[in-house]
């Protein structure tokens, strides 16, 4: 299996983990922000894991690193590519449709996947 399919199901995992854990947390009566806060911190920290060990197979002995806050910062970066295409969207429609925004939602986390993936490969997981 190539690293980009790692890549992608690992990812699909932590984003499984993301939807759960807040899913969970907003029933347990947490706000949607903190519900939400807590889903995307619970699927950052293992998709690193799962990335570390299976998706780019390096040895590092410890979990937490450098190369961890880097995926951090990363994931942040990645989040808020998510989170700009999303509202240039909402500042350029005035009649937003439900399945527009769907649409929209997805090609927001199409990009920020594919940066992910790009800043991953190139800066997070390089061998030393």
């Amino acid at each position: 299996m190539n690293t980009f399919a790692k890549f992608f199901l690992g990812s699909a995992g932590g984003a499984l983990l993301d939807v759960g854990i807040a899913s969970f947390a907003r029933l347990l009566g947490s706000s949607l922000t903190i519900a939400c806060i807590l889903g995307f911190c619970s699927a950052v920290t293992l998709t690193y894991v799962i990335h570390l060990r299976w998706t780019f197979r390096l040895d590092d002995k410890k979990i937490v690193s450098s190369r961890m806050v880097k995926f951090w910062a990363a994931a942040l970066f990645t989040l808020a590519v998510r989170l700009g295409i999303i509202k240039a969207y909402e500042s350029l429609t005035v009649d937003q449709s439900r399945f527009i925004d769907i649409a929209i939602l997805f090609v927001a986390i199409g990009a920020s996947f594919l940066c992910s993936f790009v800043i991953s490969k190139i800066y997070v997981f390089i061998r030393k």
